[in-house]
């Protein structure tokens, strides 16, 4: 099953995107974040991976 999302690709801005979202969380919460909840964060902001 994680073979699937590892063919699934994001652009530069995307990956941005989500990032600047899970370390804002991350700094306000002071706990880590998993896979499961970066994907959260790109579908709350919309954005779905490419398949290569």
């Amino acid at each position: 099953m994680m073979s699937q999302f590892l063919t699934r690709l994001y652009s530069q801005e995307e990956v941005q995107q989500i990032l600047n979202i899970a370390v804002t969380q991350h700094y306000t919460s002071g706990t880590e974040l998993s896979y499961a909840q970066l994907l959260e964060i790109a579908q709350e902001l919309q954005i779905l991976p490419e398949n290569p």
